[in-house]
């Protein structure tokens, strides 16, 4: 099964509108992927500063007061920027899912918004 079979398989949503920079919502809410840090994006509906506010939260404070706000990925990059480790990319052969994909995948999965998205191990 291909990555796209698999969202394709994922219960429809018709709520859902795949926009240029993220997915809108029927409530009006408009999902991105950030980047709140130098390896580390978390998903959710902006402004940046409840982003950050959340990503402070799960991290317990304000751990970086270097961080600056947290920046919504441009449309290329979430074409561009692949996801690893997730039950959509297991298989080492299958191509691996680009953020706009897992987001895409995540709403449609009812993922409870902002949450952690994606981050690189050193």
């Amino acid at each position: 099964m291909s990555v796209s079979d698999a969202v394709e398989m994922s219960p429809p949503n018709p709520a859902l509108l795949i926009c240029e920079n993220g997915v809108r919502l029927a409530n009006g809410e408009f999902v991105q992927v950030w980047q709140v840090n130098d390896c580390q994006w978390w998903a959710g509906a902006g402004p940046a500063a409840l982003i950050l506010d959340a990503f402070e939260r799960a991290n317990g404070g304000a751990i970086w007061p270097q961080l600056g706000k947290p920046e919504a990925l441009s449309a290329r990059q979430l074409d561009t920027y692949t996801v690893v480790g997730t039950s959509l990319s297991r298989d080492a052969a299958a191509p691996k899912p680009s953020f706009r994909h897992y987001l895409t995948y995540l709403v449609q999965q009812r993922a409870s918004f902002p949450c952690p998205f994606a981050s690189m191990d050193y």
